[in-house]
């Protein structure tokens, strides 16, 4: 799937190489490696070795030392193809892929447990069961804001330490609090899902 994506020019693979750096143990020459095969091979199906020393601005040593450790960890397949009894080297990158759609996969099972966690948490708290929009806005809060269980948790503490009775829109003040002493940023998906709930 995600190499169809990718091979249709619908994939941000830029932003899923560096977001999934950590995961994919990559070291930052690693990513730049990998981001710029992708690059190539998005007009050049057939990628070779040679195509990436060429394409790269990087030494020799640091480029054979990245690609060299990318191919020991299947990041990266190369192929012979013979055409005429000639062979020639190319990249398959199927690996790749494979690796990637298994680390979004493990995500999207953490953040259901999750978000069962802090859903049997809330109820068990607010002593009720949680409206459709409430579970749509919490849902919001775990997959779009990256929070986590021990975040509510805190928040709910921190309402409960104030006397402030928890609702949807307390906790998501509660979890975005900490946001005032950095830069100003785009507004949390949490923040903009309650406002439009109550349109």
């Amino acid at each position: 799937m995600l190499k169809e994506l990718f091979e249709k020019g619908y994939l941000n693979y830029h932003k899923l190489i560096i977001d999934n750096a950590k995961p994919l143990s990559l070291k930052t020459g690693e990513v730049m490696v990998l981001i710029k095969i992708l690059d190539i091979f998005l007009y050049n199906r057939k990628l070779t070795i040679k195509d990436i020393r060429e394409n790269l601005l990087m030494s020799k040593g640091k480029l054979d030392a990245a690609l060299s450790s990318l191919m020991e960890r299947s990041f990266y397949e190369i192929y012979i193809s013979y055409d005429d009894g000639e062979g020639q080297e190319y990249i398959s990158l199927d690996c790749l892929f494979n690796k990637l759609e298994a680390l979004l996969s493990q995500n999207n099972v953490n953040h259901q447990d999750e978000l069962t966690k802090c859903h049997n948490y809330l109820v068990r708290t607010l002593n009720r069961i949680l409206t459709a929009t409430e579970i749509e806005i919490l849902t919001s809060i775990i997959n779009d804001d990256g929070h986590d269980y021990d975040e509510i948790e805190e928040a709910c503490n921190y309402l409960i330490s104030i006397n402030r009775n928890i609702t949807m829109k307390t906790l998501v003040q509660a979890l975005n609090r900490v946001n005032k002493k950095e830069e100003k940023k785009e507004v949390p998906a949490s923040v903009k899902n309650f406002f439009n709930s109550v349109k």
